[in-house]
């Protein structure tokens, strides 16, 4: 006793002048814990509660965990928009989360166990499988370094995490007309919403782009199960090598977005439509049209996921069965898709009257003006763009860059295009659904991008990742199989596998070094010197703004991204204020006067946004512009910082 008691003396006395971190860095770690627990606990629960619904698949407790995550993430998210909207949200229905794990804990307990299939996996896909496996991990550590630093993407600046934000302080979901992103279907952001909350409300903005991360992680290893019961073990290691090969899709982790959950339900939805196909129970269909409809509830364009499948399933059903199976079948399918989307569908008709505000009709703050801006973007490219889709994306593809906006990596075309060459030259490994849902889904996308000038973007399709994933996987086999003197094909395709992911290790490990988001994880650097490195002038500006008066709001001109300045401005969200506003209004006086009567107080003008419409708009005559110097000019001297923004005064 005597010992250990010297022992724990001569302990405390050193660390007490040798500490191994400041105070700062435990807050800012114990925060980073509390993100990731709050993340982990509505996890836990949508797990637990598909659990109760679906029972686990003895062939593939992989395919069943992530199908039984997807179905209790969509529950979840309804139930909470519902209480939320009537009930307010508070931190008594945020801790509802811990009484509903309690409740559930034995299908919470027997979901987590369902991840003991990731060994047999592991343990399969040999020492190609593992290393891909080890670079899938960097990946994974590295985004989640930057889902725990505070958010700096644009779209979560504008909503994704925005709304979340402006929920919590305004203390319910509510209609919210200075944004019409609003109108968004909002699986993800209401969890983001219900994660912050349990994390401690406003400040928390990193335990929603903690859920993301995390449904991307339960959609990765969803395709592994799925690849693996169908093609093998190291097939399903190529499989997720292709998913994060394309650097947009793998950077998007950590950033709070909601394409990741597409893909979730996108591994979903395939689950589901290859369970139907085997045994033609109708309650796979059932499920078929459920995920579909909770794709759609996380994004728009995801209602391309469940045309294709319609087709396909209707297609089928009449073949085997006749018209008559065909409808009813459909009919099956649509019934559960209906049931999913119809919270989000109900939101908009009774807040604007239209059901997929801020599209096609007009409605709450989206008048037939705004509309025919918003909507009236050039169609990118030209026919090559449609013919030559796969080649196009692949290799004109870059985050940011017009068009396609995504980089897709190399896997997905090099692989699926020698499963698909084969499949017509003779019979192939057997990849289920994914060949036609793949080749349907590629036909809506070149449609739709000839169509709508917005619609060629490459993220809005990401719900179809998993079955281009499946091609690949089915490529890799195929190039295995094969034998030329002296050469190993499967060698050769698993060396640039390797490489192609090691490329993107390497690309997402620098990009969150190069932006600090470890030294803000452990406190080295402050929340407003990492975002100050990051955003530049964005934030002293926004920071001005919240530190107006009380009472006071400003209107910002050219500024889509608000999250920072809540709730003391409305962003620009589509960069259309000033064009809709003298266009209504038809002077600056008159402009200067609604916005005053609107309860606006200050100007923000973002003239970094200004000017590259002026470059880029041809909408913007020059009347427009003069009449916006007229406006200015009469305003009192603005309030600059840097060259970037001018807050100027409303008030007469």
């Amino acid at each position: 006793m005597a010992a250990l008691i010297w022992l724990v003396i001569v302990f405390a006395a050193y660390f007490a002048g040798h500490k191994p971190f400041t105070p700062g860095t435990a807050v800012a770690v114990v925060r980073s814990v509390a993100y990731l627990l709050a993340a982990l606990a509505v996890l836990s629960l949508a797990g637990g509660l598909g659990r109760r619904l679906l029972p686990v698949m003895d062939d593939s407790p992989l395919e069943s965990m992530a199908l039984q995550a997807a179905l209790g993430l969509g529950i979840l998210s309804a139930t909470i928009l519902v209480l939320g909207a009537t009930l307010g949200l508070s931190s008594y229905l945020a801790w509802g989360c811990g009484i509903l794990l309690a409740i559930f804990r034995s299908d919470v307990f027997a979901w987590w166990r369902s991840w003991a299939g990731l060994a047999q996996v592991w343990q399969a896909g040999g020492r190609m499988g593992k290393c891909l496996g080890i670079l899938s991990l960097l990946i994974l550590c590295a985004t989640l370094l930057v889902a725990l630093a505070p958010p700096l993407k644009f779209d979560s600046l504008v909503y994704h995490l925005a709304l979340p934000a402006a929920y919590i302080q305004a203390g319910r979901v509510e209609y919210l007309p200075w944004n019409v992103f609003w109108g968004m279907p909002q699986l993800a952001e209401i969890l983001y919403t219900w994660s912050m909350l349990l994390a401690g409300g406003m400040p928390a903005l990193s335990a929603g782009a903690c859920l993301g991360w995390m449904a991307g992680v339960v959609a990765l290893v969803g395709m592994l199960g799925l690849a693996s019961r169908r093609l093998g073990s190291l097939a399903a290691w190529v499989a997720v090598a292709s998913l994060l090969a394309g650097a947009t899709a793998a950077t998007e982790l950590g950033w709070g977005y909601v394409e990741w959950f597409t893909v979730l339900y996108g591994v979903a939805f395939l689950t589901a439509l290859e369970h139907w196909q085997e045994s033609r129970r109708l309650i796979w269909l059932l499920w078929c049209g459920v995920t579909g409809g909770m794709a759609f509830s996380s994004k728009y364009s995801a209602a391309a996921l469940l045309l294709a499948g319609f087709a396909l399933v209707a297609w089928r059903s009449l073949r085997e069965a006749g018209w008559r199976r065909g409808v009813f079948n459909s009919g099956i399918m649509l019934l559960g898709a209906a049931a999913a989307a119809s919270p989000w569908l109900m939101k908009n008709i009774l807040a604007t009257g239209n059901p997929l505000y801020p599209f096609l009709l007009p409605g709450g703050a989206m008048d037939d003006y705004r509309l025919e801006l918003y909507q009236g973007v050039a169609v990118w490219g030209d026919w090559r763009a449609a013919l030559l889709l796969p080649w196009e994306a692949t290799i004109t593809g870059y985050e940011g860059a017009p068009g396609f906006g995504a980089a897709v990596g190399p896997l997905l075309l090099g692989l699926g295009l020698i499963y698909l060459l084969r499949r017509w030259m003779d019979k192939p490994p057997e990849a289920g659904a994914a060949l036609p849902m793949a080749l349907l889904g590629l036909l809506i996308w070149a449609v739709a991008g000839r169509l709508v000038g917005l619609l060629i973007q490459t993220r809005l399709y990401m719900a179809f990742l998993p079955a281009f994933a499946m091609l690949a996987a089915g490529g890799f086999c195929i190039l295995a199989e094969l034998r030329l003197p002296g050469v190993r094909l499967g060698r050769v395709a698993g060396s640039l596998v390797v490489l192609a992911l090691g490329f993107t290790t390497l690309q997402v490990g620098i990009e969150a070094i190069s932006r600090g988001a470890s030294q803000a994880l452990v406190g080295v650097r402050s929340t407003e010197e990492y975002l100050s490195a990051n955003l530049g002038w964005h934030v002293p500006a926004m920071q001005q703004v919240r530190d107006l008066p009380d009472g006071s709001m400003a209107l910002m001109l050219w500024e889509p991204r608000g999250l920072y300045c809540l709730p003391r401005c409305h962003p620009d969200e589509i960069l259309d204020r000033w064009l809709r506003d003298y266009r209504v209004y038809g002077s600056p006086e008159a402009v200067l006067a609604a916005w005053q009567q609107a309860g606006y107080t200050h100007l923000l003008v973002y003239r970094a946004g200004m000017d590259f419409v002026r470059l880029d708009d041809r909408r913007y005559t020059p009347a427009v512009w003069q009449a916006l110097d007229a406006l200015l000019a009469e305003l009192p001297a603005p309030l600059e910082t840097g060259e970037a923004y001018s807050l100027y005064t409303l008030i007469p």
